[in-house]
């Protein structure tokens, strides 16, 4: 459901209409420039929608339940919920404004070191990331936030994400597919392969 908590909204689903969620936020803000000012004050608004500060997520590993990560989400009538496509873009808006100071930021990057660590991006794609649902998206994401923002707990995990992305390179049948997994694999340091 687009908004799981309103049937009046619901029966307008042919406009596919989505709350306003802290991805887009991110981009748009980072594409428009914003200043300081705007970006603190979203981050405190982002800070009000995380996981554990009202409530809690039910739709992630049980392992992952109390991590007060960011949620995709604003609103209170909104569910929580993590996707590491969407938290590895708010950790480079959070880098990019040198805002990454937070409770929230130390757990959204234990969050995504862990789907790293445990190759969730590979083996459960769709559970971590509901919106992106795909392990090259997820590895384009991951590669990005390392290679401009080199944050250690995420970079640690540069030789796994080249040899992952290799072999998805290697089976990729879709020309986007080899877009995106050749530009990770630029970010991360690899070599080229012809």
């Amino acid at each position: 459901m687009v908004f799981p908590n309103s049937g009046f909204l619901n029966m307008f689903k042919k406009w596919h209409s989505l709350p306003d969620d802290i991805d887009d936020t991110s981009i748009l803000l980072l594409a428009m420039e914003a200043d300081s000012a705007t970006a603190r004050a979203t981050k405190r608004l982002m800070e009000q929608h995380a996981n554990t500060v009202s409530y809690g997520i039910r739709n992630t590993f049980k392992k992952y339940r109390d991590i007060p990560a960011y949620s995709t989400w604003f609103g209170k009538s909104m569910p929580i919920d993590f996707d590491a496509c969407v938290l590895a873009n708010t950790l480079y808006f959070m880098q990019h404004y040198n805002m990454a100071d937070s409770r929230f930021d130390s757990a959204t990057v234990q969050l995504l070191d862990s789907f790293i660590r445990n190759r969730e991006y590979m083996t459960h794609p769709a559970y971590i990331s509901p919106h992106y649902a795909r392990s090259p998206v997820l590895i384009y994401h991951f590669a990005r936030l390392i290679h401009r923002y080199p944050v250690p707990e995420l970079s640690q995990h540069r030789a796994q994400l080249i040899t992952d992305a290799n072999a998805l390179l290697a089976a990729a049948n879709d020309d986007m597919d080899r877009v995106i997994l050749s530009t990770a694999l630029l970010w991360l340091g690899a070599p080229l392969r012809k």
